[in-house]
């Protein structure tokens, strides 16, 4: 089976990471950014963007070229109720087509991040999904290039029963200057299984300016499963 659905998957949960972590001339390394600003821009007028996709499938030591276009969008975050607390969510989704082969592939998905009162990771659940943090933690509320960090960590169950666990996922995080003046927020979301065995990568690219406004950037996933390995970037 074709790694693309497993990719959706891991765009749909990842995007969680996304919403906390918004949270002219090159960037100076000691140029503070105020992240959690960003976070509260995204959560007040939600986030959309499309994205030219290239890459490619690996199978069988065969490549195919991928290209295509997604769109993501992340709504505006409205009170909920997570796990037994009260929480802030955003429905997030993505929606287009990707060509790999001379087929076409929908790449149409969704899933509801949940954050704390205070915008700390909470959760997220999408079919077949749901993930709890813990591992607290949080990103910074302001910060310059050159850091990298741990985040926290999810528990992934099949459904909201919590009585089958799927995966595990940690979120980290990396900073780099950004050629048009703002900085380049990079938040890793690493899937591993039931195993502890590595399954797949995905990073989601904010530009954060000194006014605390994020827009996305790029994103990239490396998914492999059953034989296949896809690698596919957005920006």
């Amino acid at each position: 089976m074709s790694t693309l659905n497993t990719t959706k998957l891991v765009i749909a949960t990842s995007i969680a990471a996304l919403l906390a972590a918004c949270g002219g001339g090159a960037t100076p390394k000691e140029t503070s950014f105020p992240v959690q600003q960003a976070l509260t821009t995204v959560y007040t007028n939600g986030l959309s963007k499309t994205l030219n996709v290239t890459g490619n499938e690996t199978n069988g030591g065969v490549d195919y070229p991928l290209t295509g276009t997604l769109t993501f969008t992340v709504g505006a975050g409205t009170s909920a109720t997570f796990n037994g607390a009260t929480a802030i969510a955003s429905v997030n989704s993505l929606s287009g087509n990707v060509f790999i082969n001379g087929q076409t592939r929908p790449m149409n998905s969704s899933g509801t991040s949940y954050l704390t009162p205070s915008y700390q990771l909470f959760g997220q659940s999408s079919t077949g999904n749901y993930c709890i943090v813990t591992t607290p933690g949080a990103f910074p509320s302001t910060a310059i290039a050159g850091l990298t960090g741990d985040v926290a960590t999810y528990t992934c169950y099949r459904d909201s029963t919590k009585t089958t666990i799927t995966n595990t996922q940690k979120i980290s995080y990396t900073t780099t200057a950004n050629s048009n003046g703002m900085l380049n927020f990079q938040v890793i979301t690493s899937n591993y299984s039931t195993t502890n065995v590595l399954t797949g990568k995905s990073s989601i690219t904010l530009g954060i300016t000194t006014n605390g406004i994020g827009t996305l950037i790029q994103y990239d996933v490396n998914v492999t499963s059953s034989g296949f390995t896809s690698n596919l970037v957005a920006q």
